[in-house]
């Protein structure tokens, strides 16, 4: 399901990003060569759990029906930094982050980062509401105007950047509706994409709600959870708690819809 890339070549830093990712050529154990965009291990700093958060959101937004790039393993061989000779701060991060790592394939050069404050009235409402709802879903927290985190190509959005997802589940007892510490600060106000939306209805987010039921029915959110979880082990723990997030958000989708309309209010 994951595939795996080898680092062999550093082309250069990207333009933004907390975490300095960075943008790489990377071959397979067939010899297929993709430019992908990688974060190192290093780069989420004293956060083991993300990249398999970010692994295991990314998998399931394509899931969902949603245009994201292949998440991808790459493995940073010893001596790679050496590549980066030009750029120390990022030698410093590949030094640090041999082994897997997460990674993207790059979508190509027609798809370009959404700009802040870019006039976006021509996407499909359905999209739209696609992505509002599985960002509520996935609890992001990290797509506001001001850092949308989306690509965008014509009339089409990609959606990128999750290693910051599910951070309102519990730590200890479990909630039986877990999704309401994160709709409750009404986070979707801010969302880039809010103005975008008019009427909030019972219908809001009608086709990715068709598309998380075809999810269930088909048994594939286990297949996606054990995937993370193999390609990055430290994240098991915190992927167990999202395990059971899903499945209480099955039982309890009626109210998840109500709680985002709420959040989506003026």
């Amino acid at each position: 399901m994951i595939r795996v890339f080898h680092a062999c070549e550093f082309q250069e830093p990207t333009c933004r990003g907390l975490n300095k990712p960075m943008t790489i050529r990377g071959e397979t154990d067939a010899g297929e060569s993709q430019r992908l965009f990688l974060k190192s291990r290093a780069g989420y700093a004293n956060r083991p759990n993300a990249p398999g958060v970010e692994m295991f959101t990314t998998l399931l937004a394509r899931s969902l029906g949603l245009k994201a790039p292949e998440p991808v393993v790459v493995v940073i061989p010893n001596g790679f930094e050496r590549l980066a000779r030009e750029h120390p701060a990022y030698q410093e991060l590949l030094r640090e982050s041999c082994g897997n790592n997460f990674g993207t394939v790059a979508l190509g050069p027609d798809w370009k980062t959404l700009p802040v404050g870019m006039g976006i009235q021509n996407f499909p409402q359905e999209t739209v509401e696609s992505i509002l709802t599985f960002d509520a879903l996935v609890q992001q927290d990290d797509r506001d105007s001001e850092n949308p985190n989306l690509q965008w190509n014509g009339d089409q959005i990609a959606v990128l950047d999750h290693e910051r997802c599910f951070g309102h589940l519990g730590e200890t007892s479990p909630d039986p509706y877990p999704w309401r510490a994160y709709l409750g600060k009404r986070p979707l106000r801010q969302h880039c994409l809010r103005k975008l939306v008019g009427n909030v209805d019972a219908s809001f987010g009608k086709h990715l709600r068709e598309e998380w039921l075809e999810l269930e029915m088909d048994g594939r959110l286990p297949g996606l959870l054990e995937a993370s979880c193999r390609a990055f082990p430290e994240a098991t723990l915190d992927l167990s708690r999202i395990d059971r997030y899903l499945s209480q958000l099955t039982a309890g989708y009626t109210d998840f819809r109500e709680y985002l309309q709420v959040s989506l209010q003026s």
